[in-house]
């Protein structure tokens, strides 16, 4: 009988903290504490390829991508493509040079992301919502963690207390 009132109370607890856990949550970073100094508006340079195993790898997307001009940070697009049911590869090429990142950021549900911001915020719980026609199931094992990262110095910085492991380097 102890056993059973035991588990009992530990479902009713675990329920409790069950439906408290959304509220834990922080709030995501916001785009404008990550403002982007130079944006540029001329037109996008064409995406160099020589010496980028990802450009070479990625030539068309990368240039259809690139064509529409800085999307992100200022001077960046932003390209994505499909890596596989729920998985996106997004790449970074800079509008003024064509200069394409090595380093790349792998989502489950997509990213968010401004022009005149160096944050990009991936697998929101928005996003996983926008997937699933307007709500993720609680059990969504493929909708991802909420991560925020802010590109400086050419490269994906952790934004602290919100990044997991969606960098990575195109080798």
């Amino acid at each position: 009988m102890q056993a059973i009132i035991l588990i009992l109370g530990l479902a009713g607890l675990a329920g409790v903290i069950g439906a408290q856990a959304p509220s834990l949550q922080k709030p995501l970073p916001r785009f404008e504490d990550f403002h982007a100094e130079d944006v540029f508006k001329g037109p996008a340079a064409a995406v160099v390829t020589k010496g980028s195993k990802l450009a070479n790898t990625y030539r068309t997307r990368l240039r259809d991508g690139a064509a529409k001009g800085p999307n992100f940070a200022g001077h960046f697009t932003l390209v994505s493509w499909g890596c596989g049911a729920s998985c996106q590869d997004w790449a970074v090429v800079d509008a003024k040079t064509g200069q394409v990142s090595e380093w790349m950021i792998r989502t489950s549900v997509g990213a968010e992301f401004r022009a005149d911001s160096r944050l990009i915020l991936v697998d929101t719980p928005k996003l996983a919502a926008e997937a699933y026609s307007g709500k993720a199931p609680a059990d969504c094992a493929d909708c991802g963690t909420p991560s925020a990262y802010e590109w400086r110095d050419g490269k994906w910085q952790s934004v602290p207390g919100f990044a997991t492991s969606h960098i990575h380097r195109f080798e």
